[in-house]
């Protein structure tokens, strides 16, 4: 194989690499969000976050692999392996955590959330 070859499969390995890696990133803040609940302003944030997080380590593979050049294929390889991540480990992964979210939930007790109604300071 030549070198250009090998080259070329190996960014595109390393893409497919960083777009799992990627995805078991947001399945650690899907169970961070299981775990603690709160409301849309911070999923958007925290989504923001993400993303432009992930943008840079895809720039970084791309800078640090490829001279910054951007290859179709290399952005189609991330996007592939998040996918493939998302509908194969990832959807069992969600499925057990649905199943099981009731035991590891963060939630108020209903004697805090009755004091913070009636205007009473919790400890």
């Amino acid at each position: 194989m030549s070198v250009t070859i090998r080259y070329e499969v190996q960014l595109l390995a390393g893409s497919l690499a960083l777009g799992v890696c990627l995805m078991i990133i947001y399945d650690g803040l899907r169970l961070f969000r299981l775990m603690i609940p709160h409301g849309n302003l911070w999923t958007g944030v925290e989504d923001a976050l993400y993303w432009i997080s992930s943008s840079i380590m895809t720039f970084l593979l791309l800078f640090e692999q490829n001279d910054g050049v951007l290859r179709a294929y290399a952005i189609m390889g991330v996007l592939a392996g998040m996918s493939a991540y998302n509908v194969s480990i990832s959807r069992i992964l969600r499925s057990l955590l649905k199943k099981t979210a009731k035991y590891f939930t963060i939630r108020k007790t209903r004697r805090a959330a009755g004091k913070q109604r009636h205007g009473k300071k919790t400890d």
